[in-house]
């Protein structure tokens, strides 16, 4: 039987809980070998991240008849000069931003977001979901943002095939942290630029 189709929504504070479970279960950190085939989260947010974003409308949700969180999408800004980074592997992808180009442009000249993490409980993968979070997305951010970045391990090819298939998002470059590499995207998610 097919899981209830949920309902996606801008996410709020009340939210943040489920968000963390559905991470916490997701990361790489807590799944076996098997499991990371399925797909992974490489990095656990910090402390208040979700809360923040969520207070400043960027947080989506996918939520079931019982208001649990299935599913999640982060889109943000980038940081601020002088403002702390997440992880190191967001500090790496925005000082590439000052090199990289897409389209012949140097991506930090782009108005531009950086997206996820993004996740989805397995009962409600491959049911449109990963779709509606794109499509929902795109309308709440076009105007603001006029492309989105984004990362993947290279040791996680179906969420690599996921963002490339689905999102229609490029390969602008591999790069490392520490011992492990990561895939840079771009994908267009306001108006195309010029």
């Amino acid at each position: 039987m097919d899981p209830q189709e949920p309902t996606v929504r801008l996410g709020t504070v009340n939210d943040v809980a489920g968000v963390r479970s559905l991470e916490s279960r997701y990361f790489t950190g807590n799944l076996s070998p098997e499991q990371r085939a399925d797909g992974f989260l490489s990095i656990i947010q910090p402390e208040g991240s979700f809360e923040r974003i969520a207070a400043a409308g960027g947080l989506h949700v996918a939520v079931d008849d019982a208001g649990q969180v299935v599913g999640f999408i982060v889109i943000a800004p980038p940081p601020k000069a002088g403002q702390r980074t997440p992880s190191p592997i967001v500090e790496r992808m925005v000082s590439l931003s000052d090199t990289l180009e897409y389209r012949g442009r140097r991506i930090s000249s782009y108005r531009y977001a950086f997206r996820g993490p993004v996740c989805i409980d397995e009962r409600f993968r491959g049911h449109g979901l990963y779709g509606r979070f794109n499509a929902v997305t795109k309308a709440a951010y076009r105007a603001e943002y006029e492309i989105g970045i984004l990362f993947v391990s290279a040791r996680n090819p179906r969420s690599l095939r996921t963002t490339t298939t689905k999102l229609n998002a490029a390969v602008v470059d591999t790069f490392q942290v520490g011992d492990e590499s990561y895939h840079y995207l771009v994908y267009e998610l306001g108006v195309p630029p010029p």
